[in-house]
């Protein structure tokens, strides 16, 4: 299984950011099946960075390939969520968020999938990692919603490189 992580403090856009993932992949044609385990579904968004994207699980397969994308990793029934999803579905790629280093939630998530909770990531079993961090915009004023659009924008292509590359190959 390969895992990429979205990670960041609270309000850092860590939902909204796999909530973009997931459109981009609709677009590349994945086709999208919810698992409502918390009663909210992905619903397509008109705006760009979306805005107030709520948490949601759902699994997009496309020639064969399963991604597993789960917004929610902030306490224990969501991480129990995201592993019994994993378990069900049986994802070759698991695209999801977790809070920052020295956060109770990261620790409950790392143990959970038995991740080695560290600054860099690492797997106790055959789960190949790649962490994402995102950071808070502290712009004020008038700037801050061109400041981030920039950074979403940038972060966003970033991450869509990363995972056309290797060993996620989206």
């Amino acid at each position: 299984m390969n895992l990429f992580i979205v990670s960041g403090a609270p309000n850092t856009g860590k939902s909204t950011t796999v909530y973009h993932l997931c459109t981009y992949l609709l677009n590349l044609g994945y086709v999208k099946t919810d698992i409502p385990y918390n009663g909210k579904r992905y619903s397509t968004s008109t705006s760009f960075p979306p805005i107030l994207a709520n948490d949601f699980s759902c699994l997009l397969e496309k020639e064969g390939k399963k991604v597993l994308i789960h917004t929610a990793t902030d306490d224990v029934f969501n991480i129990d969520a995201l592993v019994n999803s994993i378990n069900n579905h049986k994802p070759s790629i698991v695209i999801t968020t977790c809070r920052d280093f020295g956060d109770w939630p990261r620790d409950y998530f790392c143990s959970q999938l038995k991740l080695v909770n560290s600054f860099i990531l690492a797997s106790t079993s055959d789960i190949d990692i790649e962490e994402f961090p995102l950071s808070r915009i502290t712009r004020r004023t008038t700037r801050f919603a061109t400041a981030y659009e920039w950074y979403f924008i940038n972060s966003t292509h970033q991450i869509e490189k990363i995972l056309s590359l290797p060993p996620y190959s989206i």
